[in-house]
């Protein structure tokens, strides 16, 4: 290395920078490339679960006053809005997680 002239040193020198940084640069977006893989799957798997899930939850939390009112009032008002309740709350969150679980 003592041999080389400086224009030569110099030369050397930035093309091992320009090394370094091409290697830095292509490991970032290798990086940046599994990182958005790894959300987009939670957004295509996990969130629509989780979604459901929670439906799942306000459904029967919805379901369930109706339930008393109906079993300590006897009207059947209350038995209807459990039904609708488990109909279109728990019973759609239902079909979702059971399409989601293939995954």
């Amino acid at each position: 290395m003592r041999n080389l002239k400086i224009g030569k040193r110099l030369m050397f020198g930035f093309a091992v920078l320009i090394t370094l940084i091409a290697v830095s640069s292509i490991s970032a977006i290798w990086q940046i490339n599994g990182i958005n893989q790894q959300a987009q799957k939670v957004i295509s798997l996990r969130l629509p679960t989780a979604q459901a899930s929670a439906s799942i939850l306000n459904g029967v939390n919805h379901a369930l006053p109706a339930l008393r009112g109906w079993i300590i009032l006897g009207n059947d008002r209350f038995k209807g809005e459990g039904k609708i309740a488990w109909d279109t709350e728990v019973n759609t969150a239902l079909v979702t997680l059971n399409k989601m679980s293939i995954n």
